[in-house]
């Protein structure tokens, strides 16, 4: 039989094990996701990302193409996702919803979505946007339409 002197230090380890555990594994997690995030744009990634960038024809493709070469997103590739999002804003907010579930899993397509309402957007583009956003913005979608007045 177990006496109570002999359990205290196995609680008291125990207690210690998973206090250390609370604050490791979400700096394990922060350093897996900052891994993903660094992963580097190859030659290929790049050439992959030119050929689709500016052809992505809905939200999920968007998403997909973010998936897979978000580390690429500078220079011309970035300018070919600002010319793709831009394009949806203005010619396919009846499917805004698909964007917002999207974003609502995944806080940073959100911010490279925002980060696209740029000024490479026609003006014609612009002007649709800007009216959507104004008077027509979802409850869910006050982030957006904010990034998008503001800009």
């Amino acid at each position: 039989m177990f006496s109570s002197r002999s359990s205290a230090p196995l609680v008291a380890r125990n207690t210690i094990c998973c206090t250390v555990l609370s604050f490791l594994l979400p700096t394990v997690l922060i350093a897996k996701a900052e891994a993903v995030a660094q992963k580097p744009c190859t030659d290929v990634a790049a050439s992959l990302a030119r050929k689709e960038a500016d052809k992505l024809k809905d939200w999920n493709s968007v998403y997909r193409s973010y998936q897979n070469f978000a580390q690429c997103d500078q220079g011309s590739i970035a300018e070919q996702y600002s010319d793709s999002v831009s394009h949806l804003l203005a010619h396919d907010w009846k499917h805004l919803d698909e964007l917002l579930r999207l974003a609502a899993s995944d806080r940073e397509f959100q911010q490279f979505v925002s980060r696209h309402v740029d000024e490479s957007m026609t003006e014609d583009e612009a002007d649709r946007i800007i009216r959507n956003a104004r008077t027509n913005c979802p409850a869910a979608a006050r982030w957006l339409c904010k990034a998008i007045v503001d800009y």
